[in-house]
Formats: structure tokens, C-alpha cells, sequence
């Protein structure tokens, strides 16, 4: 039964009658006990009904803290600075989100009028996520809205099942809500904050797999050049480029989810859950404060250079070239990567290291055109944080450092959290104990809120191809113990 705020809840005899209302029990009851009832009613439909039954019941609900405490126990709380605080709010709130959540749409460009307002409640359900976490209660805390809706979407709608199927729609449409050809870019982004869920095997089974669209335009995104794909863009450099991250998941979701890829997919499958890509264990917020999680596992794909012209091209007829992981030894496993905060010593930041990554060149404020209306706001408006660290890993037996910097970015359609990650991973020349400087790996990627998974794409300083960087993509994920990530303060 759909939640109508229209409703009367008085019926006609009770209204017209009061010798008849006087015979309806719950009249009689004090207003304590009936919200008491409520309480006990587990079922939308059942509330809605025994709301209609008299203007006392009705009342009981009005009053108080009914649809409070109703909305925090389906929900996690709403974050601060929300609209949502009166239990009128929580009321009205209550029933969108359940009616919009319970009636999905079919995704196409996310331009619907059903579209935008299953996309704004998802948004909101993000930005609620977690916020009732406590230093007390992190051992054993479940957020709600990832649990019971964010994570659910992959399995109860199409907006995760073909990510890229919105092609096989076709520009002119009898269906009037399809009105426009472009790509509601809030759409993308959700796409890519459900990462966790895109690259999440068990809704398939142990035999079972998604069906991977387009992986030929993926696998193009995914090894093109940073002028190609840049991974920032917009009129001051800080936009996320969402079409290329979500390319760049469609890869990785093919060799790691798809068994006749024979690549990654055996090995990803035998890592256990908590090995593989989580959601956020903490409310995403803008970074301001200095954490990073210490324990990461994740991979890089490269191709030769012969195919790697191909690829760039653009031709369409790449199908055949086979991706390769982590050095030819350690194909089909992935790496393992200690970080950890060094401090914001800028002194001793190499400036070479500077001079290929950029890490803290300032963004680049250009002319706002008309099409960028909804780009990031101007730079004075936004707060700049860097957060340097260091760490190592192994490649090919060889044990190799890294030296880079979290940068945060102004929120991205409204929700804050995301991170520009720059790094330079070297090695050390045993004989003289100075870097090698002819060994040298660049790399740039997008920090997902809540600082749990990386997409980016590596670099070679020096190994030209055509006369651009010999690069590929790769992919990062926390391991991490979420019960003991610290609380992250806002700004």
C-alpha cells in the first residue's frame, strides 16, 4: 500500500457520528500507549492502516517523536547540516525514500523525472552512511543504508547491471519520461561510488557472472594517454572524470569477475570478503583531517608497446590483445602495498618526483563556459588540503618505495570525500644505495570517499611509445580493519 499524505484519517462514521466514535476503542487509550502500538507495528502497510482508523491514532504519530525513531531504525541518522529535522521531516522523508526505493525505475540516462528522484534519494543514503558510527560501538557497527539499500541496487535494479546499456537505447523514444540523449552525470558518479558492489562476486554465485558491456571502449579508456583521458578536468582542473573511472571499473570487473578471461578472476575469487573492495566504514566527508588506511591490495595492467599503439588508435578490432598483470612472474595475483602518513615535509619532496606528477602545482582556474555550470566551485571557494605519505610493496620479487600525496578535491555532484592521489614508485640500487633513476613509475589516480578504494593509471617518466608515456590503469583497495579506522572530523 502506497503512502498517501493526502489521507483522511478519520472515517465517515467517526466523523459524523460521535456516538459511534465513542465505541472505537482506541479512542479511549492514552496517546502515550498508542504511540506505544505503533511501535510495534513492523509493516509500512499496517501503520498506514491503523493511522486511517481514528483521528487519535492519527495524532499519535503526528505528535512526538513517532517518525523519528521510525526513520533511525530503518535508517542511519541524517548527517549534519540536513534539512531533515523536525518529525514532520522525518515523516515526509520516511515515505519518499521507501516509496521511491520500493518502485525503482529502469535506468537509461537518468534524466527522468523517476530517474533524478531514485538518484537523489541513493545520493542521500551515501551521504547519511555511517553517521551513527561511534569510537563505542565501531567494533560491531553495520550502516543501515549500505547494508539494506546502497549495496541492494545491484541486485534490485539495472542501474549496476549494464553499466554502459544505456547504448542500446535508441535516440527517438515512445517512452516520454527518455527525453534527452545525455548522460545525467550525477548518474555516473553514483555508478562509481558502488564500486564495492560492481566488483562484488557473490550475488552471482560460484559458477555464475555479470555480463560485461562494451569492454572494448573500456580497455581504449583504460590505456589511454593522460591528454586523451585526463582524470581531472573541468574549468579548474579539479572535476573527476567519471566516464573514465567507470570505464576503468568495467575493466577491472571483466578480468576479475569473468571466468574465461582465465586473468585475475580465480585468484580474486579466492580472496576472502573482507580481501576484496569495501564500502566506506565511516561517513564521507570532506578531507580534512590526516589519515590514510595503512594495509592495500590492488594490481596494474600493462600491454607491449605495439599493442598499446593499437589500443590508443582507437580502431575497434583490439578484442584479441591480452592484458597482463603485475610482471609476467606474478600474473593473476595481486600486490600488496604498506602506506602510510609521512607528514607535509615538503622540503624533502623530490623535485623530480614534482616535476612528472604535478602533486602540489595549484589548480589552473580557466574561463567557466556555459557547459561547465555544474563543474566544481571557483578554487577561492574551496579549502586545499595535501597529506604526504610513503611506503612499499614487492614487483617481481623486487622490493620497491613510493613517495606521494593525497590532495583533496571540492565535493563532486555534492558529495565530498574524493581525493587526488599522486605517486612515484622507485627503487634503490643496491650497489650505491641511490635511487634508480632510470626505474622510475608514475602514478596518478581518484580516491573514492571514505579513502577505500583508487583508480588510476600509471605512468613511464622515460619509455616513450609514439611520443607519448608508456602507461596502463590500475586499481587499489583498502584491507584494512574497518572497526579500527579512526573517526574522520569534517570542516
Amino acid at each position: 500500500m502506497r503512502f498517501s499524505p493526502d489521507s483522511k484519517p478519520d472515517p465517515p462514521a467517526a466523523r459524523t457520528n460521535n456516538k459511534v466514535a465513542a465505541y472505537n476503542t482506541f479512542h479511549q487509550l492514552p496517546i502515550e500507549l498508542m504511540q506505544q502500538i505503533f511501535g510495534y507495528l513492523d509493516d509500512d502497510h499496517d501503520i498506514c492502516s491503523f493511522q486511517l482508523t481514528c483521528h487519535h491514532a492519527n495524532a499519535a504519530v503526528k505528535d512526538g517523536h513517532f517518525w523519528t525513531a521510525r526513520f533511525k531504525k530503518e535508517f542511519d541518522s541524517p548527517r549534519i547540516g540536513s534539512f531533515i529535522r523536525e518529525n514532520a521531516d522525518f515523516e515526509d522523508q520516511y515515505k519518499k525514500r521507501k516509496e521511491v526505493l520500493k518502485h525503482k525505475p529502469h535506468f537509461w540516462y537518468g534524466n527522468s523525472r523517476r530517474e533524478m528522484q531514485c538518484l537523489a534519494v541513493l545520493k542521500d543514503l551515501i551521504m547519511d552512511a555511517c553517521s551513527d558510527r561511534r569510537p563505542s560501538n565501531s567494533a560491531t557497527y553495520t550502516s543501515k543504508n549500505i547494508k539494506n539499500y546502497i549495496s541492494t541496487f545491484l541486485v534490485d535494479s539495472n542501474l549496476l547491471v549494464e553499466i554502459f546499456g544505456y547504448t542500446t537505447l535508441p535516440m527517438t523514444s515512445r517512452n516520454k519520461e527518455v527525453y534527452h540523449p545525455g548522460l545525467n552525470p550525477l548518474m555516473r558518479m553514483l555508478q562509481v561510488l558502488l564500486a564495492p558492489s560492481l566488483l562484488d562476486p557473490r550475488p552471482f554465485g560460484p559458477h555464475g557472472e555479470p555480463a560485461i558491456r562494451d569492454f572494448p571502449m573500456s580497455q581504449y579508456m583504460a590505456y589511454s594517454s593522460r591528454s586523451q583521458q585526463p582524470i581531472f578536468g573541468g574549468c579548474n582542473g579539479v572535476d573527476v572524470n567519471f566516464d573514465w573511472a567507470l570505464h576503468n571499473l568495467n575493466f577491472w570487473r571483466n578480468h576479475m569477475l569473468v571466468a574465461n578471461e582465465t586473468t585475475l578472476n580465480l585468484s580474486y575469487r579466492l580472496l576472502a570478503d573482507s580481501e576484496r573492495p569495501q564500502y566506506w566504514s565511516t561517513q564521507v566527508k570532506y578531507c580534512s583531517t590526516d589519515y590514510i588506511g595503512k594495509r592495500w591490495k590492488g594490481a596494474y595492467a600493462f600491454v607491449h608497446e605495439g599493442d598499446l599503439l593499437h589500443i590508443r588508435n582507437g580502431d575497434g578490432d583490439h578484442e584479441s590483445i591480452q592484458d597482463e598483470f603485475n610482471g609476467e612472474e606474478s600474473a593473476g595475483d595481486f600486490q600488496d602495498l604498506t602506506l602510510e602518513l609521512t607528514g607535509d615535509d615538503g622540503d624533502a619532496w623530490s623535485p623530480l618526483f614534482e616535476h612528472f606528477l604535478g602533486s602540489l602545482a595549484p589548480p589552473k582556474s580557466k574561463a567557466r563556459t556555459r557547459a561547465q555550470k555544474a563543474s566544481s566551485p571557483p578554487l577561492e571557494t574551496t579549502q586545499s588540503r595535501s597529506f604526504r605519505f610513503g611506503g612499499g610493496g614487492e614487483d617481481l620479487e623486487e622490493v620497491f618505495l613510493a613517495d606521494g600525496w593525497f590532495n583533496a578535491l571540492p565535493p563532486q555532484q555534492g558529495v565530498p570525500g574524493f581525493q587526488r592521489m599522486t605517486m612515484m614508485k622507485y627503487f634503490i640500487e643496491e650497489d650505491t644505495g641511490e635511487i634508480d633513476y632510470a626505474a622510475l613509475w608514475a602514478y596518478e589516480g581518484v580516491v573514492l570517499p571514505g579513502g577505500q578504494i583508487i583508480l588510476g593509471r600509471w605512468w613511464s617518466p622515460t619509455n616513450l611509445v609514439d611520443g607519448v608515456n608508456y602507461s596502463g590503469p590500475f586499481i587499489l583497495w583498502c584491507v584494512d580493519d574497518p572497526a579500527k579506522k579512526p573517526e574522520v572530523s569534517s570542516t
